[in-house]
């Protein structure tokens, strides 16, 4: 009986939209009261009641809406940030740290030539960019940088789709004068763009040309996650998922052998490798 007596309740619940409530007014007029804003005040309409014509109706706008407390209950407020503090928050030690940390966690070796891992300090390294944007040297700046603050010899170049031949043979003449090349690719989505998805035909050239000599080449992906889908003749593959600070900062700790390697691919490449591949190594 008592599902009975809820049924009506319930179907009630089902015809009458969230913040309408139907009641019975003076001479038996019909009211129907809408909460909205905060909840805490309502709109009631009073509809036409016995002997009035259907045009009769009028509304008023200070009746407490009933439903107040049950809005208050089921949405408490949110603390709000405050704004003059926000620009230090994001700033703060305490973001910098996570970000690093989820950094950290993120990088991911899916290929790895045998004896390249941890960098050679020793040797002469070329750090060369190569991105479907127009970001300059600046591209690189956050990874050399702290490559070379671990005593790595650095020297850097990079390419992208309004390269000069100049630039183009400045580049070239950085990686084939290096013992070891860390190639980054920043081949980020880009609505619009020609090479939306992918690296531009003179850097995806210059990269192939790199492969073939048999120089020793990483490559870190700082966006698109299939690019070693076409460059299969890569032996290094680090996939760092996006090109922030923190993430260029992770990829060179990764490198240098200066943290733990431990993310796995959350995709799958095709026809190489499945979801969660990823060489577990231990920072040395």
């Amino acid at each position: 009986w008592v599902i009975l007596l809820l049924l009506p309740a319930l179907a009630w619940r089902l015809l009458v939209p969230a913040g309408f409530m139907p009641a019975a007014g003076d001479g038996g007029a019909l009211t129907m009261q809408m909460c909205h804003g905060d909840a805490q005040s309502a709109i009631v309409i009073r509809l036409a009641g016995k002997g009035e014509a259907p045009g009769d109706h009028s509304a008023r706008h200070d009746s407490p809406c009933v439903f107040a407390a049950s809005a208050a209950i089921a949405t408490p407020p949110v603390p709000a940030a405050p704004l003059d503090a926000i620009d230090s928050i994001v700033s703060g030690k305490e973001s910098k740290e996570l970000t690093d940390d989820i950094a950290t966690r993120a990088i991911t070796l899916v290929r790895e030539q045998r004896g390249l891992l941890p960098l050679d300090r020793s040797k002469k390294i070329a750090v060369l960019g190569i991105s479907n944007g127009y970001e300059g040297p600046a591209m690189t700046a956050t990874l050399a940088s702290t490559l070379r603050a671990a005593g790595s010899t650095v020297t850097t170049g990079y390419v992208q789709p309004n390269s000069t031949p100049a630039q183009q043979d400045a580049a070239l003449n950085t990686v084939y004068d290096a013992d070891i090349v860390v190639v980054g690719l920043y081949g980020r989505v880009r609505s619009g763009a020609p090479s939306s998805t992918g690296l531009p035909p003179t850097g995806a050239t210059m990269l192939r040309g790199l492969i073939e000599s048999g120089k020793p080449v990483i490559v870190v992906s700082f966006g698109n996650p299939y690019a070693l889908m076409s460059f299969g003749g890569l032996r290094t593959y680090v996939v760092a998922y996006g090109d922030m600070p923190s993430l260029q900062r992770a990829a060179a700790r990764s490198l240098l052998g200066q943290q733990d390697i431990t993310g796995r691919l959350p995709i799958s490449l095709p026809g190489l490798y499945p979801r969660s591949t990823g060489i577990q190594r231990t920072k040395n």
